[in-house]
Formats: C-alpha cells, sequence, structure tokens
C-alpha cells in the first residue's frame, strides 16, 4: 500500500451503469465501451484503496447515464461539502442521492441553488486554494455567490477573464 500524506480518509464512487452509453457527451470518441468502463472503474477503486483511503462503492443508477462522475455532484473541502447544482438539466437529480451519501460524512453542507450552475468536476482545490475553470456549465452572473461560500476558508484563484 502506498501511504501518502492526504487531506481525505473516504472516496466515493460509482459503478457504471449500462446507460453510460447514452451519456452526455460534446467529444467524438464515439460510444463508451460499458465493459471497459466497468475495467477501469475497477481499477480506480484499487488505486483509492491502494492509497489508504475507505471506498464507499454506490451502486449503478441506470436513470443517470453520467452519475459514474460523482466528483460533479459535490465539491468536497476538509471544511464542508458543496452540493452542485449541474448545468446539465438531466443530471439535476443525481445530488438527491449524493447528499444522502455526504451527509454520512459530512455536517456542514452547503448548496448551489438555481438559477446559479457549476459541476465540482470544474474546480480544482490545491492546498487552501480553488482554482475554478469556466465553462458552459457554468454562469458567470453567480460567480459572487459562490465566493461567498468558498470564501469561508479558502483562497479562491479566477482565470483573469472573469469580470463581474
Amino acid at each position: 500500500m502506498i501511504k501518502l500524506n492526504i487531506m481525505f480518509s473516504n472516496a466515493i464512487v460509482r459503478k457504471p451503469g449500462k446507460s453510460i452509453i447514452k451519456g452526455l457527451t460534446k467529444a467524438n470518441f464515439g460510444i463508451p465501451d460499458y465493459h471497459k468502463a466497468l475495467d477501469q472503474y475497477e481499477s480506480y477503486v484499487y488505486a483509492l484503496s491502494n492509497c489508504g483511503l475507505k471506498v464507499k462503492e454506490l451502486d449503478a443508477d441506470e436513470n443517470f447515464p453520467d452519475s459514474i462522475f460523482v466528483e460533479d455532484t459535490a465539491l468536497l473541502t476538509p471544511h464542508c461539502a458543496i452540493i452542485t447544482n449541474t448545468g446539465a438539466q438531466s443530471r439535476r437529480d443525481e445530488i438527491v442521492g449524493i447528499k444522502k451519501e455526504i451527509k454520512k460524512f459530512y455536517a456542514d453542507i452547503e448548496e448551489i441553488l438555481s438559477p446559479g450552475t457549476v459541476e465540482a468536476g470544474d474546480i480544482m482545490m490545491v492546498g487552501n486554494h480553488f482554482y475554478i475553470g469556466l465553462s458552459n456549465q457554468f454562469i458567470n452572473f453567480y460567480l459572487f455567490y459562490y465566493v461567498c461560500i468558498f470564501a469561508k476558508t479558502v483562497t479562491i484563484i479566477f482565470p483573469k477573464t472573469v469580470t463581474f
């Protein structure tokens, strides 16, 4: 087992469902291979476990083809969890199930509310800094709202193109 100096001791993952072939994409990579996705998932879980994390595996959710990407639904920090509001309407109900799991680990849970949107997969935490990528899933008008949540304990760094 690899021992790393990590700030988290748990990971939440979701097994890919057969519906993964219906997931959202703008890339031209073709239809996902379900069996390859399962193999990659198993390798991912093994790697997380091998780093010393306790891995909570959620069952596949065929109702949400993209639900394997649990990192989009919640931003987990050492201080609080932030439940996101995804830009894709078809993914919005994914947060119901993930929120139940997050409550097992966090007492302080914040939420991004409509009409604001963000996917936590567009946010990278490095130390006590957050780097927020701007994408079509992120409505700039609500940037200030997110800053208010994140500013509890961190420094936020935005691309130079951000204006209020």
